[in-house]
């Protein structure tokens, strides 16, 4: 069951340890950046050193 978003816990929101971000708050330059960098450094790993990537997913 999904959660209702519409109706949020207040107890929650108003606990003072509570930061409420939206659904892209991780949609910064810096975090494109890093993507970017990953993605190209398990290119490199791969292609060039032959070896693992460091970041896999299944």
């Amino acid at each position: 069951m999904l959660a209702d978003e519409t109706a949020p816990n207040q107890a929650l929101i108003a606990h003072p340890r509570c930061i409420v971000t939206p659904h892209c708050a991780y949609s910064t330059q810096e975090a494109y950046n890093t993507v970017r960098h990953m993605s190209l450094q398990a290119v490199v790993d791969k292609l060039i050193f032959n070896r693992k990537p460091q970041h896999t997913v299944a």
